[in-house]
């Protein structure tokens, strides 16, 4: 299944978390996974935090990143950011 991302929001305390825990740019984000080949994709219904889309993606570096992100309209390629991180080995 092909998914759709044109745009993923971020709020400041997220865009916070993954610099400060992850060493990860919301750019990296929007480079890794906005209008470009997806290394994977899938959805994944956890039991707390809900259906969700895990992504990975690689920035213009290569560097490989392992993306979460909540639907806003998927159809429309709307998505909010859960988390980001690198997916080595993963």
């Amino acid at each position: 299944m092909a998914f759709h991302i044109a745009v993923v929001h971020c709020t400041e305390d997220i865009e916070r978390k993954i610099e400060s825990k992850h060493n990860v740019t919301k750019a990296e984000v929007d480079e890794a996974v906005v209008l470009t080949h997806l290394e994977q994709a899938g959805w994944h219904d956890h039991p707390l935090y809900g259906r969700r889309l895990l992504v990975v993606g690689r920035t213009f570096r290569q560097r490989r990143l392992r993306v979460i992100l909540y639907p806003v309209d998927p159809t429309g390629g709307d998505w909010t950011l859960g988390t980001a991180l690198d997916a080595v080995g993963r």
